[in-house]
């Protein structure tokens, strides 16, 4: 499966967006007390707006602001 990790702290003034990584990963396992969850069926979500993952921190302070119109999705490019 495909995961956005990160493996170190970056630059608190880009956000720490400089430091997440678009990798492979290996599907969760639940352990003593834990479940995972598969999500299946189609899920519908009004999304207002989509921009890069580098706008992280952007996106972030609006949202705390609240000046976000509505769903912001992040992608990856």
């Amino acid at each position: 499966m495909k995961a956005v990790r990160y493996h170190s702290y970056g630059d608190s003034s880009y956000g720490d967006s400089d430091v997440l990584v678009h990798e492979d990963a290996d599907r969760p396992v639940a352990g003593a007390g834990q479940v995972v969850v598969q999500v299946a069926g189609e899920l519908k979500i009004e999304v207002a707006e989509r921009r890069p993952l580098a706008d992280l921190a952007a996106v972030h302070d609006e949202a705390t602001a609240g000046r976000l119109a509505g769903k912001t999705v992040l992608t990856p490019a």
